[in-house]
């Protein structure tokens, strides 16, 4: 979108404070997040390494959005979480070396590089998707509960350090996305390792909590 006037659609943002320990509020949280995303609309959600801004990733003009809030490259796809295997099994081309990885490692923070099928929008990438299942109880309980995937991209302005805090996530996309759950600070932990699954051996691209090493000792 680099030459493009972005023009970002202003929403009314209902701010939910939640945490896992509070199961019937969470239930709800959860349920609003997911209504919001079917509408079409975008939700700051906890993930297991930062906040992010969760879409439908099968939306088009969602993640459009997406790309405009960050003022992120349109070249530049983003992750995305899925509730389960089989979800990403619905809408990607997974080959042996994924499946096995996926096994490995998720829930966790690996994203694994596939091809993705025509259900997910060339406005998300027109080549692979980097696919992962959160370990963050509420980012895996919205994907699996939409039943699609949900953009995974952090909750910032493209180029800037990731967020932990509820606060600076409300000042940067209050008023520009649907919902903000806040659980409170997150743990600082290390980005997603990223990996491309299409080649042989697996290619790291980004290294993050799991090494190369721990990659190819789990492919045996």
């Amino acid at each position: 979108m680099e030459g493009e006037r972005m023009v970002v659609k202003m929403a009314k943002t209902k701010i939910m404070q939640a945490s896992r320990q509070e199961r019937p509020k969470a239930e709800r949280t959860i349920d609003a997040a997911v209504k919001m995303l079917e509408a079409g609309g975008l939700v700051v959600i906890p993930t297991e390494t930062s906040y992010g801004i969760a879409a439908d990733a099968t939306d088009e003009a969602a993640i459009r959005r997406v790309f405009e809030l960050k003022e992120r490259d349109s070249a530049k796809p983003f992750p995305v979480i899925v509730g389960d295997i089989h979800a990403a099994m619905e809408y990607l081309e997974l080959g042996e070396t994924a499946i096995r990885l996926s096994a490995a490692f998720h829930p966790g923070p690996l994203n694994i590089i596939v091809e993705k099928k025509p259900a997910i929008p060339d406005a998300l990438s027109t080549t692979g998707v980097a696919f992962r299942i959160s370990s963050n109880y509420f980012a895996n309980a919205i994907a699996g509960r939409l039943g699609r995937p949900i953009t995974a991209t952090s909750a910032n302005k493209s180029g800037e350090p990731p967020i932990y805090q509820p606060y600076p996530v409300r000042e940067l996309f209050g008023g520009k996305v649907e919902g903000i759950i806040d659980t409170g600070e997150l743990l600082h932990n290390p980005a997603s390792t990223v990996v491309d699954s299409r080649v042989s051996p697996p290619l790291i691209l980004r290294q993050g909590v799991i090494t190369q090493a721990d990659i190819l000792r789990a492919l045996g």
